[in-house]
Order: C-alpha cells, then sequence, then structure tokens
C-alpha cells in the first residue's frame, strides 16, 4: 500500500483482488507497507450489468476522480432485502443495491462501479 494523502486517508493499494485507490478507515494515519485489510463498499450501489468475469476484481475506474473503482464478482448470496454477498477472489464482499436495480440471481457475474472503496485493517 502506498499513501497518497495522509490527511484524508487515501492509498493506492495492490491485492489479489486487484489495484486501485481506496479510503483508509485504521486507527492510526494510513503508512506505506502491506496489510490485511477488509473491503467496505460504503454506498448503495445504484446500477449494475452481467460480468464475464469469473473470479472478479477490483480496479480504478476514474481518471478524474481516483476513489471511483470498478468492481466485479459472483452473487454468492442474494438476501430478501437488498444486500448481496458478492465474492470477489478469494473474499466475500457485501453490497447495498438499490431499489431501482434489481437483484442478480445467486450464482450470477455482476460489475458496477463504485464512488470508492474503504480499507478496514486488522491482524490475524
Amino acid at each position: 500500500m502506498r499513501v497518497l494523502d495522509a490527511k484524508a486517508g487515501e492509498v493506492e493499494f495492490r491485492s489479489a483482488a486487484g489495484s486501485a485507490c481506496g479510503v483508509w478507515r485504521g486507527g492510526s494515519p494510513p503508512q506505506s507497507g502491506v496489510f490485511d485489510v477488509e473491503f467496505d463498499i460504503p454506498d448503495t450501489i445504484d446500477s449494475w450489468q452481467p460480468s464475464r468475469a469469473l473470479v472478479g476484481g477490483i480496479r480504478s475506474a476514474g481518471a478524474s476522480d481516483r476513489l471511483r473503482v470498478s468492481v466485479s464478482g459472483t452473487a454468492e448470496r442474494v438476501e430478501a432485502g437488498s444486500v448481496v454477498s458478492l465474492r470477489v477472489c478469494s473474499d466475500i464482499v457485501l453490497v447495498e443495491l438499490g431499489d431501482a436495480t434489481g437483484k442478480p440471481d445467486a450464482g450470477a457475474a455482476i460489475t458496477f462501479t463504485a464512488r470508492r472503496v474503504e480499507l478496514w485493517p486488522y491482524q490475524l
């Protein structure tokens, strides 16, 4: 991980899922290095599309807004509400879909763009 703006918590990261920029949500300011993190997509997703990606991933999606990310994965579980458990590589990311988007079927590969991804560090 590389720090882009310590005060705003903006970092650039690389992982098995891909590389992009995100917002550090640790208890202390971000520092360059290697960390175990949980990905969180805090905003409701207003639109998604079917995807051909079998594994899924996260990548930068915004030239003018470095925090925008493109996310693809497989819907592992679709809850009765609007929450989808999305498999991105070997991880599960919970995503809230807006009412107008409809819901993917379990097992469907989808892709969407998010305003940002937050990184929450943890220790094993």
